[in-house]
């Protein structure tokens, strides 16, 4: 029986052509399928847990999708054998119809029964063939990507991982842990056994490895690494850098001394009551440089890699606080200079609009001069009378 209108010589060749171009594509695929890094993953690795269940079912479903392919291009062969006889009726019916035989082997697995037939035939068309081949592409293709990408991603992470785990270890190694702490031993340890464990899972068991997982191992590695360099730096310079403390020590010793020399003078020049007393803070540090230097001489790295480096802060951020309490007080001077300055300039401004007889205003800039040059100098008082001053130099600048 035809099915449909009768297969002319031009669509015949023209329907042959694309299917054998849809079986190069197919073929084509398949090669990439199994070249896959990922399939060849699944292929060769001892596989168990979820991964082994889910590419069992795959393989099985990759060998059905081989067997479809194959009755594929029989039936193909035999399209093209029909058309170099010229029996049309016949190819029509092959190309159109459902007249492609799957035995047992080319069903898909839910379709087969253990207990059913020992044949099950089922015959479909070329185009349901196609779609059904290209079902199962798809999702054994997915499964083999989702494998190597977990694999490519986690591996990355391991490798990484385990290239700064490398530089703890060596750097570990020229330190004696037993004295530089056993929690970094432990921790190097621990770090090593949790990316040997992901290593061997994601070998057997890729597909139940989650997507983020060793996400934090190289981070951790890389702090371990740090931690361990920053004791290995202690130790390595821990002369220099005492001796660059004592330095610095001399120097907050000197601006204490300024200090102290800049209050003394603020203190008889500036009528200031609530000046801070001068503390010696370069004696409270000493004991602790002391301290920090047994600790050296013990060889006991990891207190000094805590303790070292804020000290030298500490020593650092004291000088800075004298230095500004130094100027802060200064100011008091600068404050005082600043003032007599602006006195002498609106003097300057009454003898320019032709008032430097004024009466009141010698009155006004003699309080402001003596409250200014009288020591110690009250610059609150000081600063009011400099202020009626100004007010009553304008007022007259205004007048004009």
């Amino acid at each position: 029986m035809t099915i449909g209108p009768e297969l002319t010589k031009q669509e015949a060749d023209a329907e042959l052509g694309r299917l054998d171009l849809q079986s190069t594509n197919i073929s084509a695929a398949l090669i990439e399928l199994d070249a896959h890094p990922g399939q060849r993953l699944l292929d060769t690795a001892a596989l168990s847990g979820e991964t082994l269940r889910r590419w069992t079912s795959a393989k099985a479903t990759l060998a059905g999708l081989h067997q479809q392919f194959q009755t594929y291009r029989l039936a193909l062969d035999e399209a093209h054998g029909l058309r170099t006889r010229r029996a049309f009726d016949e190819l029509a019916q092959l190309l159109r119809g459902e007249s492609i035989e799957l035995t047992n082997e080319a069903l898909p697995l839910q379709q087969r029964s253990l207990i059913g037939p020992s044949t099950v035939i089922e015959k479909v068309s070329f185009a349901a063939l196609a779609d059904r081949m290209n079902t199962a592409f798809t999702q054994i293709t997915a499964l083999v990507v989702e494998a190597d990408t977990i694999w490519s991603t986690t591996v990355q992470r391991l490798d990484t991982a385990q290239e700064r785990l490398t530089k703890a270890q060596a750097m570990a190694d020229s330190l004696n842990l037993a004295e530089t702490g056993q929690s970094l031993a432990a921790d190097l340890d621990r770090l090593r056994a949790e990316a040997a464990q992901l290593r061997e899972r994601l070998v057997s068991d890729p597909l139940s490895v989650p997507a983020d997982a060793g996400a934090q191992l190289p981070a951790m590695a890389d702090n371990l690494a740090q931690r361990l360099a920053a004791i290995g730096s202690v130790r390595d310079g821990f002369i220099e850098r005492v001796a660059a403390i004592r330095a610095e020590l001399d120097r907050l010793r000197a601006a204490e001394a300024e200090l102290a020399g800049v209050r003394k003078a603020v203190s008889v020049k500036i009528a200031q009551s609530a000046l801070p007393p001068v503390v010696d803070r370069t004696a409270g540090l000493l004991p602790r440089l002391e301290r920090l230097g047994k600790l050296g001489e013990s060889g006991n790295w990891r207190r000094l890699a805590e303790e070292l480096p804020a000290f030298e802060h500490e020593v650092a951020d004291t000088q800075q606080a004298v230095r500004a309490e130094r100027d802060a007080i200064g100011g008091l001077l600068g404050r005082r200079n600043e003032l007599r300055g602006r006195l002498d300039a609106y003097r300057a401004m009454a003898a320019g609009i032709g008032h430097s007889e004024d009466r009141e205003l010698s009155q006004l800039f003699d309080a402001a001069q003596v409250l200014l040059w009288t020591a110690p100098c009250d610059l609150a008082a000081a600063t009011r009378a400099l202020a009626r001053y100004q007010q009553a130099v304008k007022a007259r600048e205004a007048q004009r």
